[in-house]
């Protein structure tokens, strides 16, 4: 973790400075580094600012400094699930302005992931065997959202995962 003008950079990566409104930014969440390397690549390429965080204990901190629009969450993480950190997120960014869509980015099968989204508030998933194109579309798809408000009460009728 580095800081750069103020801004925390959870990557091994190069660090990429941080918009003040971070209207399209993006934390990936993984501790598999080539996977969190390439979705942000992807992203990225897109345009999108992308920071990765590899240790669920930065999370929290990386969170309140960067204020991301949208969380790409792992669900199998050492130590701790990606669906106990969505619940603590939650918690914590509760009363943000703008509280940030966490979606659960996984390889488990699409039938736990829908049933993860309800069960622990997330806003959707998105498999980790989606092609990129399709990969950076419900990403777009995801920030589109991001934007229209508070999301609502985990089991509400409205709640689906994001499945394009």
């Amino acid at each position: 973790m580095s800081e750069m003008d103020g801004h925390v950079t959870v990557t091994s990566e190069k660090a990429t400075p941080v918009d003040e409104d971070a209207r399209f930014h993006v934390l990936i969440v993984d501790d598999e580094a080539f996977i969190a390397h390439a979705a942000a690549r992807a992203l990225r390429a897109e345009g999108l600012l992308v920071e990765t965080c590899l240790d669920w204990l930065d999370i929290s901190k990386a969170v309140h400094r960067l204020r991301p629009r949208l969380i790409l969450l792992d669900v199998n993480m050492p130590t701790i699930s990606g669906r106990d950190v969505c619940t603590i997120l939650r918690a914590h960014t509760k009363n943000f302005p703008a509280p940030p869509r966490i979606v659960f980015y996984s390889a488990e099968p699409e039938e736990d992931l829908s049933h993860y989204v309800v069960s622990y508030g997330a806003d959707g998933f998105i498999h980790k065997s989606t092609p990129v194109s399709e990969f950076v579309r419900r990403v777009r798809m995801e920030l589109s959202l991001a934007g229209r408000g508070r999301r609502q009460d985990p089991g509400e009728e409205h709640l689906r995962p994001s499945l394009g």
